[in-house]
């Protein structure tokens, strides 16, 4: 069946864990270490440090030339006055990174501004079709998040890194009720982004629980 037609209900009746972390996680990064023009770092769990170290990381190897952090204060946000690439920014600062290699999307409220506002940002200084790209965000976010970007950009100069963070990743995340919430999180807003056209609709394959 097509993710799509996949309801909420399903997850808790009719999905099995092994079945969710085929659905939510993809299977693999597809990193190659080679230069972008641009580093995305898309804000939310575990963006400090793990996502925005990898992006320092890669950076002062040379290989990554500019760094977009996006991200401001979304519906899910304790903190309801400071835009999370602001959080990132400063961290930036603080570990060396000038301001001339940061560039700041402070108003998206969810991945689906995330993309969107970032590109839309980009547009105005660059041409799209010539940038290349390193998208960073976490293991459990990847596969949504590149579903858009490539829904929006097509055939774009593109790598990609999955950060594990310890808690949500591929192989523990059942482990605790706190991050079992936040994958069936995860897995409804595929399917609503399937539904609603954002990113490509995909087959899944579900059987009742045992």
């Amino acid at each position: 069946m097509k993710i799509s037609k996949l309801k909420a209900n399903d997850i808790l009746f009719k999905v099995s864990d092994e079945e969710i972390t085929d659905i939510v996680f993809k299977k693999d990064n597809n990193y190659k270490s080679i230069k972008s023009d641009i580093g995305i770092v898309l804000g939310g769990p575990s963006m400090i440090p793990n996502r925005i170290d990898k992006v320092i990381e890669l950076y002062n190897q040379g290989l990554i030339d500019k760094i977009l952090v996006s991200g401001g204060i979304g519906f899910f946000n304790r903190d309801k006055k400071i835009p999370e690439a602001c959080k990132l920014e400063e961290y930036l600062f603080q570990n060396g990174i000038p301001k001339r290699d940061i560039i700041v999307e402070q108003y998206s409220k969810d991945t689906f501004d995330n993309i969107h506002y970032s590109l839309q940002l980009l547009e105005q200084y660059y041409d799209l079709d010539e940038l290349s790209f390193t998208l960073i965000t976490s293991e459990f976010h990847l596969k949504r998040t590149l579903g858009l970007f490539t829904k929006v950009l097509h055939n774009p100069n593109l790598q990609w890194i999955g950060i594990k963070d310890g808690i949500h990743d591929k192989e523990i995340w059942n482990r605790t009720k706190k991050s079992r919430l936040l994958i069936y999180k995860e897995l409804i807003q595929l399917i609503r982004y399937a539904k609603k056209g954002y990113i490509e609709d995909f087959d899944v394959k579900v059987l009742k629980k045992q």
